[in-house]
């Protein structure tokens, strides 16, 4: 029996649900401005709500949203609402009242008897604040796709999912039985609500030690797919881990986060019983000031941490607080595990619980169809599909072939490699890693010359300053300064550090390129030290910005400084992959194509600190459009707001990340941004009657052409582009112009789990399709082989089963949802696009981290993107 595939995607009848209620109030403009004084902020200015949310998760546990916003006068407040609440509004009110008293008193902001005074002033304003509304649920449908009149509708969706589950069992009848808590009031539900099981499961080491804790985390997030007439939601399992904090853990530049378990407070909300879940940020600064080694404020988290931690009774040293698990029977105070760590260090592994994962499934299925959800359903299409277009580049000589093509059309007579050493072993690690690559070669004059006349120059040179940080800010003058000015100060003292920086490094680069012509290739070492604890200080966007200035396409490899040993056990496959993804930022293609032309868009959409142009901070927003044609990768932009050029992609990479690009941003409007980037495609869109595939991110690019928004604009066989108002649009494609454009949603935050009937990999790989959809698909890519083998056991091994395997990995591959939105004549066959989709998301040797599921060539566009950066 062959193996089914069942996502947990629930359908829901949103309009039989009438008006649903919802109860929001907005903070009086007078008590919002003095919040905005207290923390010496101009109105313009978002003040700082750290701590808010946990406060209303104690105190106020009905509250789901928290939020800046516009109130009906048009001026921006703290906005809070809740969802179909069973509380009176009087009592209600009383509690957020009391939650926003003890926030600012708990912050510091303001004098305790000045609030008070402002609070009663204003009891009356803040009495008739709040606004009951019947949200319109009514759904808009289309040829192909739904849509709410009133986007809040997603929002109550998600919040309907997560509250079918909240308080429910789960693992019963196990030792890891225990009760979905729901997280506090978030600021936005648009990535989902997520729930985590309570108590969680403590491991011990092999002395019996607590060695850490970890717990399921359930995702609940609304989402919709074309071609369907129900919104959804989608549910993700993965696993959650604490462990204690080495200070040297904390980074200086970004918060870990702290999740406390901990019930509704009956004196502050009598009769309440709802546990919640309340996530605060745990920031090195704090642990400083703990330890008394810097004389300054807590932070407005840390001040709510210590608070909390006074009300329930907890005895513990200042500098511990955040540090360790602390475990009571009034709240449980869990650090969090950071990201990117291998399984050896994780209390609990990471991925997901159940491999399998049927137990969670049927926990579903009875939760939701309660609540009024049905689960979809799908079936799996025949894995053939797609093979006859392309061949993938895998073999030693199809990629020798495939680099010898590029630098061919680049008008090189050889490729230059510049490797950025710190350690002494790098040689021997690279001349390895070009072998295990591209085969055995000749040494010849410095060179290495491969059997199909590929010719590699290989240069070693020390890393020097691209391997050290940023000379650091002198804190100490600019103490001294008033606060008014500090911040601006110390920015303008980091652009002049940077650029000192800067300098150094462009000399250390200009040293060694004498003699290299046309695009070059750098590998540079760096301390993994560098990355992880300075971002400010961090070199690591200076040393992008310094080799694409000289010509070069780099790629950092980071080493850990600290390691007894000088070679790392994963050093041999880091580096295979560093000389592989620099070949793929040269140009070289994945795949050899056969008479069909692969082309990607994609939109740059970023808040960016230009390294090359210290301290200057901006926007950007601009086009990108690349085009294979089976010889070389081009790369289209605007140059300018109405010059277009295409370059190869290696001095495309230089271009962009230099900032050599219009920023669509510098139109005024977002209506003239848009119209700008959808004539940039209507006019770059070739229109020669080549048979052409392309791919699009939902998620990234949605937002700038219209014909791919989930709404009114999707359409089946028609994109329009350029249409302003009842004006003609500019340029309109359908499968006459012979193109196939196939819509991908990627949407890390939205990606739902599944479960694998009769699955005898354990990583399961497939198309699979709704028995009414005619044009969208779910597909997961599979794991890359070299990764198969060893996740096959783990993948099939429950973490419940008592043995030394329980603590493996856990990674299933993606389950992403595409659609065919437009047909070109020539190809007939649907299905057939999609399984030529899927060969072209396999064709990188990656594993199926969110990062590396798009499609060749949109992968590699989608990779320029850090290039603006």
């Amino acid at each position: 029996m062959k193996s089914q595939l069942h996502p947990m995607v629930y359908e829901f009848d949103v309009p039989a649900l009438g008006d649903v209620e919802i109860k929001t109030f907005y903070l009086p403009e007078q008590i919002y401005k003095y919040v905005l004084e207290k923390q010496g902020l101009k109105d313009n200015y978002n003040p700082d709500l750290g701590g808010l949310s946990a406060i209303l998760g104690w105190a106020a546990s009905d509250i789901d949203l928290v939020t800046i916003d516009k109130n009906k006068n048009g001026q921006k407040t703290l906005v809070l609402w809740a969802l179909n609440s069973n509380i009176e509004l009087t009592i209600l009110h009383e509690q957020i009242i009391r939650a926003l008293h003890l926030w600012l008193s708990f912050t510091g902001t303001g004098e305790p008897n000045e609030v008070q005074n402002l609070f009663e002033r204003n009891s009356k304003t803040m009495l008739s604040s709040w606004i009951i509304e019947n949200i319109d649920t009514t759904l808009n449908t289309t040829r192909t796709c739904v849509f709410p009149n009133n986007y809040r509708v997603f929002d109550i969706l998600t919040l309907i999912g997560s509250k079918a589950l909240e308080g429910e069992l789960i693992n019963q009848g196990t030792p890891w039985e225990g009760e979905l808590v729901s997280e506090g009031p978030v600021r936005t539900l648009y990535p989902g609500k997520q729930l985590l099981r309570y108590k969680p499961s403590i491991i011990q080491n092999d002395n019996g030690n607590q060695k850490g804790l970890w717990t399921e985390c359930i995702k609940v997030f609304s989402l919709s797919s074309p071609e369907k007439s129900r919104l959804r939601i989608g549910v993700k399992f993965s696993i959650r881990n604490y462990i204690e904090v080495h200070p040297a853990r904390l980074s200086k530049d970004k918060a870990r986060k702290l999740d406390i378990f901990i019930p509704s407070d009956q004196h502050l909300s009598p009769g309440a019983s709802r546990m919640r879940c309340i996530s605060l940020d745990i920031k090195k600064t704090d642990y400083l000031v703990a330890i008394n080694e810097v004389q300054k404020d807590f932070s407005n988290d840390r001040k709510v941490i210590n608070s909390i931690t006074e009300f329930s009774g907890i005895k513990t040293e200042p500098e511990e607080i955040g540090m360790r698990p602390i475990l009571n029977d009034k709240l449980m105070m869990l650090p969090r595990f950071g990201s990117g760590h291998g399984d050896k260090w994780a209390p609990a592994g990471t991925g997901t619980a159940h491999p399998d994962k049927e137990n969670y499934l049927s926990m579903l299925d009875k939760l939701f169809e309660q609540s009024g959800f049905t689960r979809i359903t799908v079936d799996k299409k025949s894995n053939r599909l797609g093979s006859p277009k392309l061949n993938r580049v895998e073999s030693k000589e199809d990629i020798l072939d495939s680099v010898l093509r590029t630098i061919n059309s680049l008008g090189l007579d050889f490729l230059s490699i510049l490797v950025f050493q710190s350690r002494k072993c790098t040689p021997d690690l690279v001349n390895n890693a070009i072998a295990d690559v591209l085969g055995p070669s000749e040494v010849a004059g410095g060179r290495m010359v491969f059997k199909n006349g590929l010719i590699l120059k290989l240069k070693f040179v020390p890393s020097g300053q691209l391997d050290q940080l940023v000379e650091d800010v002198n804190q100490e003058k600019i103490k001294a300064l008033d606060w008014r000015v500090r911040s601006k100060e110390f920015n303008r003292q980091r652009s002049i550090k940077s650029g000192e920086a800067q300098t150094l490094i462009d000399n250390h680069i200009s040293e060694h390129v004498d003699g290299i012509n046309g695009p070059w290739l750098a590998l540079v070492e760096m301390n993994q030290v560098l990355k992880d604890k300075y971002e400010s200080r961090d070199p690591y966007n200076l040393v992008y910005a310094g080799i694409s200035k000289h010509g070069g396409v780099a790629q950092v490899t980071l080493y850990d400084s600290n390691s007894k040993d000088e070679i790392q056990d994963n050093d041999k496959y880091i580096y295979e992959h560093c000389i592989l993804d620099l070949i793929r930022s040269l140009g070289a293609p994945a795949i050899q194509n056969k008479n069909i032309r692969l082309s990607a868009w994609t939109v740059v959409n970023t808040n960016t600190v230009y390294s090359y142009k210290p301290g200057k901070k901006m926007g950007v927003i601009t086009p990108l459009y690349a085009q294979f044609d089976g010889e070389q990768l081009l790369v289209s932009f605007l140059k300018s707001e109405n010059e277009i050029v295409s370059l190869p992609y290696s001095k495309a990479i230089r271009e962009i990340s230099l900032g050599n690009f219009y920023d669509v941003r510098q139109l005024k409007f977002r209506a003239n941004q848009i119209a700008k980037i959808e004539q940039f495609y209507a006019d770059v869109v070739p229109n020669d009657g080549v048979e052409t595939l392309t791919f699009v991110n939902a998620t990234n690019i949605r937002s700038f052409v219209k014909g791919f928004t989930n709404g009114q604009g999707l359409e089946i066989d028609n994109l329009e582009l350029g249409k302003i108002g009842d004006a003609a649009p500019v340029r309109v494609i359908g499968p006459s112009d012979k193109n196939t454009f196939v819509r991908i949603a990627t949407e890390v935050e939205k990606m739902p789990s599944y479960w694998v009937e009769n699955s005898a990999q354990g990583a399961p790989s497939g198309v699979y399709q709704e028995p009414e959809s005619e044009r969208t698909f779910w597909i997961t890519r599979g794991l890359p082989t070299p990764t198969q083998q060893g996740s096959k056991h783990t993948n099939k091994v429950s973490r419940y089963e008592m043995s030394g395997d329980q603590f493996k990995n856990r990674y299933s591959p993606s389950l992403s949802e595409i659609f065919v939105q437009v047909l070109g004549e020539y190809e007939k066959d649907v299905e057939n696009v999609v399984g030529l989709t899927r060969s072209l998301m396999r064709s990188h040797i990656t594993t199926d981290k969110d990062q590396t599921i798009l499609p060749f060539p949109l992968h590699e566009l989608d990779g320029m993107l850090s290039s603006a950066k």
